[in-house]
């Protein structure tokens, strides 16, 4: 290494490693895309040359560069070109940036808002939005803007919708949904809940090109890296954005590096797809399932019922014996599943079918794959540890969730909901992940979830649940590169794995844990190349 010189070397710095002893370094170089050599200023100046560039981080901290292990990019990208609504919590700030959208679109055009969970107490009004408080803002243009609820899936529409879609006082209540309608009078109030939703649904235009579908992926891609993101998990693609992702990979205009786990559909139509893209920005790593529904709507298949509903306790997406045909089939081309399950039961059928794929064709280190897991059972964290079954964590759900939950499923058990000291206590790998768009992309916002417990109100859930900085750390970085077996090329910055990083504005493991969430990302470095800010 003597004569070989770098191309970038960062100086002056907090290098948090992530490496197996977690140790912390002042300095790194960079050459081809991966870390040359990390250690102190004096052993990294050598490696300075006249044509390396040199950075004065002036003791700011560097981490790996982030991953998400469990997100919807393209879905994301849509929301960022319309009306992101993500951690808003008061109708005016919500019709303030409404505002501001309505002026930059030409009337009769869709404006579509995407906010995280609302309940009327968690809104600083106490109240959920209506038709009135849009139509001060948009009169010209139809609006739809969708949260989570305890109240169900929850859409409010202006005038101008309610309209469109010929929803009027004399409207039935669609099956499954309900239309409200002011006491006296009966007319709507333009809030729409579960199955309702669809009679505005219906008249937005789909589907989506492929053009739009790339334009999508490049808009989600600049939001992940301004956050530190440097790897993520697309978690259900069909084949055109498939085809989509490659196509930009080709252009080498994906910077982003992409894991995709195509919908089951896409296996059965096309059984090579598993072995038809994999480079250091692409790959396909499997394929994922769906095991039940949702514990937001009250779809997730629970051993005990829902509260205040004693015959409800969810339901399968599949039968068991279905469902481990599948493993099965997926697990014979020695690729993981990633399956997605919310409810206890639909967890422990789950990792039955896992665990049966594996011993009717045993395999090492398969790393097949838990999505959500809001309440495993201590028999499915016992055949997790055994079969290295990685559990895909979305902590921010506790921050957003957490007050619904309690009116869903109970304080005992919206307290034990994400139980992250426990997996990690009984041995199971826990990567983080945010969702998106469902919730925020940013993983500080994950973090400060998961060492805090705390919902939107300020309220603690099953506070023994939290765990570490460092932990959530690791989350974020080495465990989730372990997820697509990349550990030894990425997620810690050692000597040869990729140069992915990111630079932090404060110290993330001095700062007081509620503050994770007000980390700010200075710069982004992909392979060695600086993608945030572009202009560096």
């Amino acid at each position: 290494m003597k004569n070989l010189k770098a191309d970038l070397v960062l100086l002056d710095g907090k290098i948090v490693t992530v490496d197996e002893d977690f140790s912390i370094k002042e300095a790194v170089a960079v050459r081809e895309g991966r870390f040359l050599a990390v250690g102190v200023n004096k052993e990294i100046k050598p490696l300075i040359g006249p044509k390396t560039k040199v950075l004065d981080l002036k003791g700011k901290m560097v981490i790996p560069g982030l991953t998400d292990g469990h997100c919807h990019p393209i879905s994301l990208g849509r929301v960022l070109e319309q009306l992101p609504l993500f951690g808003v919590y008061s109708i005016s700030r919500m019709t303030a940036r409404l505002r501001k959208k309505v002026e930059a679109t030409e009337p009769g055009r869709w404006i579509i808002g995407k906010a995280e969970a609302w309940e009327p107490e968690t809104l600083k009004e106490k109240r959920l939005p209506t038709k009135q408080d849009l139509d001060e803002t948009a009169l010209k243009n139809p609006v739809l803007i969708s949260a989570y609820s305890s109240l169900g899936q929850i859409s409010v529409v202006n005038s101008y919708t309610l309209k469109l879609a010929g929803i009027k006082k004399d409207t039935p209540d669609p099956n499954g949904g309900r239309i409200e309608r002011k006491t006296v009078t009966g007319e709507p109030t333009g809030v729409l809940y579960n199955t309702a939703r669809e009679l505005v649904w219906n008249k937005i235009s789909q589907p989506f090109s492929e053009e739009e579908v790339k334009a999508a992926v490049k808009r989600a891609q600049r939001a992940f890296v301004e956050v530190g993101v440097t790897s993520v998990f697309d978690a259900h693609t069909d084949l055109q954005e498939i085809k989509a992702y490659q196509s930009l990979a080709k252009r080498g205009e994906l910077y982003l590096r992409v894991s995709l786990l195509p919908e089951w559909k896409v296996f059965t139509s096309c059984p090579d797809i598993l072995t038809e893209t994999r480079s250091e920005r692409l790959k396909i790593v499997g394929i994922k399932l769906m095991a039940d529904g949702g514990v937001m709507f009250r779809t997730a298949s629970m051993h005990e019922p829902y509260l205040g509903q004693p015959e409800n306790r969810g339901r399968l997406y599949m039968e068991p014996e279905e469902l481990r045909r599948f493993v099965y089939e997926v697990h014979s081309q020695e690729k993981p599943v990633g399956i997605h399950c919310t409810g206890d039961h639909g967890q422990d059928i789950s990792v039955d079918a896992i665990v049966d794929a594996l011993k009717r064709k045993p395999r090492e280190d398969s790393r097949h794959s838990i999505i959500h897991g809001y309440f495993p059972t201590s028999n499915s964290l016992k055949k997790m540890r055994k079969h290295g079954i990685l559990y895909m964590a979305q902590p921010r759900f506790l921050h957003c969730w957490g007050e619904s939950l309690l009116k869903i499923v109970g304080p005992e058990r919206a307290n034990r909901f994400k139980p992250l000291r426990t997996y990690i206590d009984s041995g199971v790998k826990v990567v983080g992940g945010s969702d998106a768009p469902v919730v925020d992309p940013n993983p500080f916002l994950g973090m400060h979830a998961a060492v805090t417990r705390k919902t939107v109100t300020g309220r603690v859930l099953g506070p023994e649940e939290r765990v570490s900085i460092e932990e959530a750390i690791r989350m974020y970085t080495i465990d989730g590169a372990a997820a697509t077996f990349e550990e030894d090329i990425k997620g810690s910055i050692e000597k040869g794995k990729l140069a992915d990083l990111a630079v932090l504005d404060k110290d993330l493991l001095t700062i007081p844990p509620d503050k994770v969430k007000n980390i700010k990302v200075v710069m982004t470095m992909i392979g060695g190349e600086i993608v945030y800010p572009r202009s560096a």
